[in-house]
Protein backbone atom coordinates (compact mmCIF):
# COMPACT_ATOMS: atom_id res chain seq x y z
CA UNK A 1 0.00 0.00 0.00
CA UNK A 2 2.67 2.52 1.12
CA UNK A 3 4.70 1.48 -2.41
CA UNK A 4 1.69 2.51 -4.32
CA UNK A 5 1.55 5.60 -2.55
CA UNK A 6 4.59 6.46 -3.07
CA UNK A 7 5.08 5.52 -6.91
CA UNK A 8 2.09 7.67 -7.74
CA UNK A 9 2.98 10.37 -5.89
CA UNK A 10 6.41 10.43 -8.12
CA UNK A 11 4.81 9.73 -11.29
CA UNK A 12 2.28 13.11 -9.93
CA UNK A 13 5.39 15.02 -9.35
CA UNK A 14 7.14 13.94 -12.83
CA UNK A 15 3.92 15.80 -14.25
CA UNK A 16 4.04 18.26 -12.52
CA UNK A 17 7.82 19.15 -13.14
CA UNK A 18 6.94 18.32 -16.69
CA UNK A 19 3.84 20.81 -16.64
CA UNK A 20 5.97 24.10 -15.37
CA UNK A 21 9.39 23.35 -17.43
CA UNK A 22 8.65 24.44 -21.44
CA UNK A 23 12.45 23.64 -21.59
CA UNK A 24 11.52 19.91 -20.51
CA UNK A 25 8.81 19.82 -22.86
CA UNK A 26 10.36 21.40 -25.82
CA UNK A 27 12.95 19.19 -25.61
CA UNK A 28 11.26 16.56 -25.24
CA UNK A 29 8.67 17.06 -27.85
CA UNK A 30 10.38 15.46 -30.80
CA UNK A 31 9.93 12.27 -29.03
CA UNK A 32 6.91 12.53 -28.18
CA UNK A 33 5.06 13.38 -31.70
CA UNK A 34 3.43 11.13 -32.19
CA UNK A 35 4.34 8.43 -35.03
CA UNK A 36 1.36 8.47 -37.26
CA UNK A 37 2.07 12.77 -37.96
CA UNK A 38 4.36 12.85 -41.22
CA UNK A 39 4.64 14.67 -44.54
CA UNK A 40 4.10 12.40 -47.22
CA UNK A 41 5.79 12.15 -50.05
CA UNK A 42 4.25 10.56 -52.74
CA UNK A 43 0.69 12.00 -53.88
CA UNK A 44 -1.63 9.23 -55.12
CA UNK A 45 -5.18 10.77 -54.92
CA UNK A 46 -3.31 13.69 -56.51
CA UNK A 47 -2.35 11.97 -59.74
CA UNK A 48 -5.33 9.97 -60.01
CA UNK A 49 -7.37 10.25 -63.07
CA UNK A 50 -10.55 11.42 -61.28
CA UNK A 51 -9.33 14.05 -59.35
CA UNK A 52 -10.73 17.83 -60.25
CA UNK A 53 -8.04 19.09 -62.15
CA UNK A 54 -8.26 22.62 -59.63
CA UNK A 55 -7.40 19.91 -56.60
CA UNK A 56 -4.40 18.58 -59.42
CA UNK A 57 -3.24 21.98 -59.83
CA UNK A 58 -2.90 23.27 -56.04
CA UNK A 59 -1.15 20.25 -54.51
CA UNK A 60 1.23 20.28 -57.50
CA UNK A 61 4.47 20.58 -55.51
CA UNK A 62 2.39 20.51 -52.23
CA UNK A 63 3.08 17.13 -49.85
CA UNK A 64 0.32 15.94 -47.46
CA UNK A 65 0.47 15.61 -44.38
CA UNK A 66 -0.57 11.45 -43.45
CA UNK A 67 -3.07 12.63 -41.18
CA UNK A 68 -6.96 13.67 -42.30
CA UNK A 69 -9.55 15.08 -40.12
CA UNK A 70 -12.59 13.74 -39.57
CA UNK A 71 -16.09 14.77 -39.12
CA UNK A 72 -19.47 13.54 -37.66
CA UNK A 73 -22.37 12.02 -39.92
CA UNK A 74 -24.16 14.35 -41.86
CA UNK A 75 -22.78 17.63 -40.32
CA UNK A 76 -19.51 20.03 -39.72
CA UNK A 77 -18.75 18.55 -36.10
CA UNK A 78 -14.71 17.24 -36.17
CA UNK A 79 -15.10 13.92 -34.68
CA UNK A 80 -13.57 13.20 -31.04
CA UNK A 81 -10.31 12.60 -32.49
CA UNK A 82 -10.20 15.14 -35.05
CA UNK A 83 -10.08 17.36 -32.19
CA UNK A 84 -7.33 15.97 -30.27
CA UNK A 85 -5.53 15.63 -33.17
CA UNK A 86 -5.53 19.89 -34.26
CA UNK A 87 -3.26 20.71 -31.40
CA UNK A 88 -0.74 18.22 -32.39
CA UNK A 89 -1.32 19.32 -36.29
CA UNK A 90 -0.69 23.05 -35.25
CA UNK A 91 2.64 22.01 -33.48
CA UNK A 92 3.99 19.73 -36.15
CA UNK A 93 3.28 22.66 -39.03
CA UNK A 94 4.72 25.35 -36.47
CA UNK A 95 7.57 23.08 -35.84
CA UNK A 96 8.48 22.64 -39.68
CA UNK A 97 9.04 26.54 -39.73
CA UNK A 98 5.98 26.54 -41.99
CA UNK A 99 3.20 29.73 -41.48
CA UNK A 100 -0.58 29.77 -42.76
CA UNK A 101 0.66 30.56 -46.42
CA UNK A 102 2.34 27.04 -46.49
CA UNK A 103 -1.03 25.52 -45.63
CA UNK A 104 -3.62 23.77 -47.67
CA UNK A 105 -7.10 22.27 -46.70
CA UNK A 106 -9.21 20.53 -49.20
CA UNK A 107 -12.72 19.28 -47.76
CA UNK A 108 -14.35 16.57 -48.70
CA UNK A 109 -17.75 14.40 -48.60
CA UNK A 110 -19.57 10.72 -48.45
CA UNK A 111 -21.64 10.21 -51.33
CA UNK A 112 -24.57 10.07 -49.27
CA UNK A 113 -26.07 13.57 -50.37
CA UNK A 114 -26.96 15.29 -53.53
CA UNK A 115 -23.69 16.81 -55.61
CA UNK A 116 -24.47 20.45 -54.49
CA UNK A 117 -25.09 19.87 -51.10
CA UNK A 118 -22.06 17.30 -50.67
CA UNK A 119 -19.93 20.48 -52.43
CA UNK A 120 -21.66 22.96 -49.63
CA UNK A 121 -20.65 20.72 -47.00
CA UNK A 122 -16.87 20.26 -47.84
CA UNK A 123 -16.52 23.93 -48.41
CA UNK A 124 -18.16 24.34 -44.48
CA UNK A 125 -15.86 21.41 -43.34
CA UNK A 126 -12.68 23.13 -44.81
CA UNK A 127 -13.54 26.47 -43.20
CA UNK A 128 -14.27 25.11 -40.02
CA UNK A 129 -10.86 23.38 -39.56
CA UNK A 130 -9.42 26.83 -41.02
CA UNK A 131 -10.93 29.00 -37.85
CA UNK A 132 -9.61 26.15 -35.66
CA UNK A 133 -6.03 26.83 -37.13
CA UNK A 134 -6.41 30.30 -36.89
CA UNK A 135 -7.86 30.08 -33.26
CA UNK A 136 -4.14 28.56 -32.69
CA UNK A 137 -2.23 31.14 -34.63
CA UNK A 138 -2.41 29.85 -38.14
CA UNK A 139 -4.09 31.25 -41.05
CA UNK A 140 -4.40 28.80 -43.97
CA UNK A 141 -3.71 30.31 -47.53
CA UNK A 142 -6.03 27.65 -49.77
CA UNK A 143 -9.16 26.57 -47.64
CA UNK A 144 -12.10 24.69 -50.37
CA UNK A 145 -13.85 22.06 -50.74
CA UNK A 146 -14.38 19.17 -53.10
CA UNK A 147 -17.61 17.71 -52.36
CA UNK A 148 -17.53 13.98 -52.66
CA UNK A 149 -15.15 13.97 -56.31
CA UNK A 150 -12.29 12.34 -54.58
CA UNK A 151 -13.62 9.16 -52.29
CA UNK A 152 -10.23 7.28 -49.80
CA UNK A 153 -13.01 4.73 -49.74
CA UNK A 154 -16.18 2.82 -50.97
CA UNK A 155 -19.43 4.76 -49.71
CA UNK A 156 -21.09 1.06 -49.76
CA UNK A 157 -20.06 1.15 -45.60
CA UNK A 158 -20.47 3.09 -43.19
CA UNK A 159 -16.92 2.81 -42.50
CA UNK A 160 -15.96 3.54 -45.72
CA UNK A 161 -18.41 6.89 -45.77
CA UNK A 162 -16.30 7.73 -42.29
CA UNK A 163 -12.96 7.82 -44.07
CA UNK A 164 -14.73 9.86 -46.87
CA UNK A 165 -15.52 12.69 -44.67
CA UNK A 166 -12.54 14.34 -44.14
CA UNK A 167 -10.21 17.55 -44.46
CA UNK A 168 -7.19 16.80 -45.75
CA UNK A 169 -3.84 18.97 -44.58
CA UNK A 170 -1.26 19.56 -47.18
CA UNK A 171 1.73 21.65 -47.09
CA UNK A 172 3.49 24.02 -50.26
CA UNK A 173 7.02 25.25 -50.03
Amino acid sequence: MVLAATARLQRLHILVTFAYDIQLQTSRYASLRPSFLRVMTSNRVGSSNRAPAEYKRMTEGAERLSLNLRFRRGGKDLDNKARLDLDCVVNFITDLKFTGQNILLFGFADDGIGNEVNLELSKERAQLVAEQFKRRGLTPFVVTGFGDSIPVASSLTEEGKEKNRRVELWLKK
